[in-house]
């Protein structure tokens, strides 16, 4: 490789590297995160978490030599 070479390569993944800058701080101003408004009915709104285990099967994609029972998490709203 040449030193021209050496240059032109780094100088384009400097200016790559502040063009993917440039667009993610963009995004967060084009597309900013806004809140809901609290519900104004009768009914309660919550969400709730479950850990669910099936200990009559095992776990099929466990990196462990013991992958123990098949576990799944749920969340419902």
């Amino acid at each position: 490789m040449t030193k021209r070479f050496r240059i032109l390569a780094w100088a384009a993944a400097v200016t790559a590297g502040l063009l993917v800058l440039a667009v993610v701080a963009l995004w967060g101003i084009a597309m900013p995160i806004r809140n809901l408004p609290e519900p104004t009915g009768p009914h309660v709104v919550g969400t709730i978490s479950l850990d669910l285990n099936d200990d009559s099967r095992v776990e099929a994609y466990s990196l462990s030599d013991d992958p123990g029972p098949r576990r799944f998490r749920a969340q419902i709203w």
